[in-house]
């Protein structure tokens, strides 16, 4: 699990919470944990700054997360319904 066990009060500690977490499972060479944890995100319930935190901690990794292709969809999907005019700048590079 990437996301905090409980939801933070603030945005940038929850950003800092998942770069955390995601470096920590990439030093450690536990891609298949990571990509688990991908698999499992609700793009419905969290915000977009989160969701576009989620893709740029692990765009590094992203040759080593199989279902990473599919959050992003998932995600472009999800913005698409919510902030149509900034989809495209908020996912830019991140593919």
């Amino acid at each position: 699990m990437i996301l905090p066990p409980t939801p933070l009060s603030d945005v940038d500690d929850t950003l800092d919470h998942i770069f955390l977490k995601v470096d920590t499972l990439c030093e450690e060479s536990r891609f298949s944990e990571l990509d688990a944890a991908l698999a499992a995100i609700d793009v419905e319930t969290l915000d977009t700054v989160i969701l576009v935190g989620v893709l740029s901690a692990t765009f590094p990794a992203k040759a080593h997360l199989p279902s990473r292709p599919a959050l992003f969809e998932r995600i472009r999907a999800r913005l698409t319904q919510t902030d149509p005019t900034r989809v495209g700048g908020l996912l830019e590079g991140l593919n």
